[in-house]
Formats: structure tokens, C-alpha cells, sequence
């Protein structure tokens, strides 16, 4: 079987992070970017989702 991979920009906050955030919990792998400083926060709320 293939691996989910997805790239979403502007994952801090908004649109961003909720398709983020749905891709996650489907399964994918994420690379997540953006500006903002809450990045980081995302990225660690993402990971617990099972990104």
C-alpha cells in the first residue's frame, strides 16, 4: 500500500490548520508551512492527532 503524504501551507491557523488537521486523523503524513510564529503549536496539536 502506498503512503498519504500531504503538504499544506498556512497550517498554523484557519482553513490551513482544519485541512491540516483532517489529514491527520485520515492517516497522512504532513509538511506543514507557514509565517507564523504558532507553527510550532500546530505542529505539536497535529502530531497528536497522528500526523
Amino acid at each position: 500500500m502506498a503512503e498519504k503524504f500531504a503538504i499544506v501551507t498556512g497550517a498554523s491557523t484557519g482553513i490551513g490548520y482544519h485541512l491540516a488537521a483532517c489529514a491527520a486523523r485520515d492517516g497522512y503524513d504532513l509538511l506543514i508551512v507557514a509565517d507564523e510564529p504558532t507553527i510550532h503549536v500546530a505542529a505539536s496539536d497535529l502530531a497528536a492527532l497522528g500526523a
